[in-house]
């Protein structure tokens, strides 16, 4: 089981544009070894607005060609397969909703090693199940690859376990006698706890093509 990669000289199903963003991000890379800015993008392949930008980054990341960090500066790597893969174990189902019975299925899954921000040998895998993470632009039926941890800071975006036994993706904050839990989705309010465990935090996302 193989996560999306891309060749640089078979970018059958693009536009002509994303072709184009696509080159210009690869010689980017070449030159500065760090992923463009959107608006050295927009520059480079004549668009005039950022929102222009972000529907080609979003066309080329559904179709498998590059993987996006919500919220991270220069968040773009190229899924090149080039660039070396590595092997995880991919552990069950997390909700990005309201949070659903933990679940062990433990397949091996190999993830381009750019899809992960930081690498370590605690990381592992888990299918997202649900919305509430969508502002964030991580979907229902991607891969989101958790460094295994037991603590967390205000802010970091967590698997936690409830005291039901119950897992879920959200942004973790400590209040004063309660644990928020809350998610990137306008319509969903966050969730409430007295206590929870942390599971690990986020280090990647990716998507896999094939049945799991």
């Amino acid at each position: 089981m193989v996560a999306s990669v891309y060749n640089i000289n078979m970018l059958k199903g693009l536009s002509e544009k994303q072709e184009e963003v696509m080159r210009f991000m690869k010689k980017y890379f070449k030159e500065n070894d760090k992923a463009p800015m959107l608006s050295e993008i927009a520059e480079a392949i004549g668009i005039n607005t950022i929102s222009t930008v972000n529907e080609h980054l979003s066309a080329l990341e559904k179709k498998g060609f590059i993987t996006r960090y919500p919220g991270v500066v220069r968040g773009i790597v190229l899924n090149d397969e080039n660039n070396g893969m590595i092997e995880i174990h991919l552990l069950g189902t997390i909700a990005a909703g309201q949070p659903i019975d933990k679940c062990e299925d433990d397949k091996l899954i190999k993830i381009p090693r750019q899809a992960v921000s930081e690498y370590s040998p605690n990381l592992y895998a888990l299918l997202v199940k649900g919305d509430s993470m969508v502002e964030d632009g991580i979907y229902n039926g991607e891969i989101v690859v958790i460094e295994n941890r037991n603590y967390a800071n205000d802010g970091d975006l967590v698997a936690v376990e409830n005291e039901e036994g119950d897992v879920t993706l959200k942004y973790f904050y400590k209040e004063e006698k309660r644990i928020r839990l809350e998610p990137r989705n306008k319509d969903l309010d966050p969730i409430y706890v007295s206590e929870c465990r942390i599971l690990g935090i986020l280090r990647g996302l990716t998507q896999i093509y094939e049945d799991i």
